[in-house]
C-alpha cells in the first residue's frame, strides 16, 4: 500500500501525502518526518507501525489460514481502506489491474492523489481565476482597449483586484518558514526572469513605462521596486504575502491585532516607499480576512443573477470605475456573485475547461505577452482592424491596470 505506514496521521499535509516513504530506511524515514515538524511521539509511533511491514495481500492470507472464519478481498479492502481513512470516493479498478498485486497499488496511488488535489481546490475559484485571466490578456491588447476603452475601465476595475482577493483568501501562513520561503522562491526566480526580459525586450517594443537603459541597477529596481507590464501582480503577491506571513508567524496576538500591523505595514510600503498601490494591498488583506473569519469564500459571495441590476448601475456611473473607492469594491463583489451564478449553468466542457485554465494562471500569467500577441488572431471576433505592426500589441497602459 503506498500509504501502508499510516502517514496519514501525520500533521504536515503535505508528508501526509507522499506515498511509500514508510518504505525508507528507518533512518531516513525518521530524518524525513523530523525535517516535516512531525513530533517524536509521532516518529516513534510512525515507526512502531513500520516494522509491523504486513501487507494487503499477506494480511489476507493470515485471515485465510486463521480459524477466526472471516474473508475479504483486495479490491473490497483497498475500497473501505480508501473511504474510511482518506474520505475519498471509492473507485473500482479494472478486473485485468485489480488482479496484479503491485499494478494495483499504483493505480491505487494514482487514484488517490488525483482525487486529494481535486478535493482540496475549490472549483468555483479556478473558474475565477480563469474568467480574470482571459480578461486581462484580451484587455492588454492595445486594439480592445482603444475601441472599447469603457469596457476597458470598467474590467480593469474589477480583474485584478478579484485575483488579490482570491490570492489572500487562500494563502497559507501555517507553513514552517523555510517551507513558506521556498514556496515564494518558486513565484519570485520565474518573476524575476519575466521581469528582467520584458524589461530588456522593452527597449525594442514600444512598451508602457519602458526601460531606458540595461544595467543591473535599473533591472534589480524593477524587479525589487517598480515592475512594468504584468508583472506587478506577482510582485505586489510576493510582498502582501510575506509581509502577512512573518507578521501571522512571529506576532503574539489575535488574529484582527495581526491583520492591523500587516495592513499598517503595506500602507506605509505604498506611500512611504511606493512598493506597491495600497488598493490592491486592500483586496489581499480582504481576502485574509475572509479566510481569519473562518467563513467559506462562496458563502461571502452568493451566486446570484440579480447582482446583474446594481452592476450595471454601478458601472454606468463613471466615478465607481476606481478600485480604490466604494462604488470600485462593490462592483468587484457583484461581478464575483454574478460569475458564480453563471458558472452553475455552464456546460460540463466549458466547466472543465476553465478548471484547467484556472490551475494553470501562474504560468499563463508569466507568459501573458506571449498570449497578448497570439490574441490578434481572435480581433475579428472583437470587430477590431489590427494595426499592421505587431509591436503595438505589446502597448498597454500600466498606470491603468495597477
Amino acid at each position: 500500500m503506498p500509504f501502508g505506514g499510516h502517514q496519514q496521521i501525520c500533521l504536515n499535509k503535505y508528508v501526509s501525502r507522499l506515498p511509500f516513504i514508510h518504505l525508507l530506511p528507518a533512518d531516513i524515514y525518521s530524518s524525513l518526518l523530523h525535517h516535516f515538524g512531525e513530533s517524536q511521539a509521532r516518529i516513534d509511533e510512525l515507526l512502531y507501525i513500520r516494522k509491523c511491514r504486513t501487507s494487503i495481500e499477506l494480511f489476507e492470507k493470515l485471515l485465510c489460514t486463521s480459524t477466526i472464519g472471516f474473508f475479504t478481498n483486495n479490491s473490497g479492502l483497498s475500497i473501505r481502506i480508501t473511504n474510511q481513512k482518506f474520505h475519498l470516493k471509492p473507485r473500482k479498478l479494472p478486473r485485468l489491474i485489480g488482479s496484479i498485486p503491485h499494478l494495483r497499488k499504483f493505480f491505487l496511488y494514482l487514484m488517490l492523489l488525483s482525487d486529494t488535489i481535486m478535493r482540496n481546490r475549490i472549483h468555483e475559484l479556478d473558474y475565477l481565476k480563469c474568467l480574470f485571466i482571459i480578461l486581462m490578456i484580451i484587455f492588454h491588447l492595445s486594439h480592445i482597449g482603444s475601441k472599447y476603452p469603457y469596457a476597458k475601465s470598467i474590467v480593469y476595475t474589477f480583474h485584478m483586484p478579484a485575483f488579490l482577493l482570491i490570492s489572500g483568501y487562500l494563502i497559507n501562513v501555517h507553513k514552517k518558514p523555510e517551507i513558506f520561503l521556498k514556496a515564494m522562491a518558486w513565484i519570485f526566480i520565474p518573476y524575476t526572469i519575466m521581469e528582467i526580459s520584458y524589461a530588456c525586450m522593452s527597449m525594442l517594443f514600444p512598451v508602457w513605462d519602458g526601460i531606458k537603459e540595461i544595467s543591473a541597477s535599473v533591472l534589480l529596481g524593477k524587479v525589487l521596486l517598480d515592475p512594468i507590464g504584468p508583472y506587478w501582480y506577482l510582485h505586489t503577491f510576493i510582498l502582501c504575502g510575506t509581509t502577512y506571513y512573518f507578521v501571522h508567524t512571529y506576532l503574539s496576538s489575535t488574529p484582527f491585532i495581526r491583520l492591523l500591523v500587516t495592513s499598517s505595514l503595506l500602507l506605509l510600503f505604498s506611500y512611504i516607499f511606493h512598493l506597491l498601490t495600497f488598493a490592491n494591498a486592500f483586496y489581499f488583506m480582504a481576502g485574509t480576512a475572509i479566510h481569519l473569519g473562518k467563513r467559506p469564500f462562496l458563502s461571502c459571495f452568493p451566486a446570484s443573477f440579480l447582482a446583474i441590476i446594481p452592476l450595471v448601475f454601478l458601472c454606468s456611473q463613471p466615478e465607481n470605475l476606481n478600485r480604490g473607492t466604494l462604488g470600485g469594491i462593490l462592483i468587484t463583489g457583484l461581478v464575483i456573485s454574478l460569475s458564480l451564478y453563471i458558472y452553475k449553468h455552464l456546460p460540463h466542457t466549458v466547466k472543465q475547461a476553465s478548471l484547467f485554465i484556472g490551475k494553470n494562471t501562474l504560468p499563463i500569467l508569466l507568459f501573458s505577452p506571449v498570449f497578448t500577441a497570439l490574441s490578434k488572431l481572435f480581433l475579428p471576433f472583437f470587430f477590431v482592424r489590427p494595426d499592421r505592426d505587431m509591436l503595438s500589441l505589446y502597448r498597454h497602459s500600466h498606470h491603468s491596470v495597477r
